[in-house]
């Protein structure tokens, strides 16, 4: 695979994580790191997971989505943990 694909590949990939964080449903990045494996392989999730800033901004990202939300609707919890 050229590296323009690949490069192309992560940043879907990345760009993927960053929705699901935002999106409240889960918990942290390892239950993102779930989701990412399913749809895109082992190995192409840790490309990006091996990343801490990655991780820490993701885990942040779920944290404010799940507060936003609760402050939406006091039930809220995430599906994913």
């Amino acid at each position: 695979m050229s590296d323009l694909l690949r490069n192309g590949r992560q940043e879907t990939i990345r760009r993927a994580a960053f929705r699901l964080a935002d999106s409240g449903a889960f918990a942290d990045w390892q239950s993102i790191e779930v989701a990412l494996c399913r749809r895109y392989g082992v190995l192409a999730a840790h490309r990006l997971l091996v990343d801490r800033a990655v991780r820490a901004e993701l885990t942040s990202r779920c944290t404010a989505a799940i507060a936003r939300l609760a402050g939406e609707d006091q039930e809220v919890t995430p599906r994913h943990r």
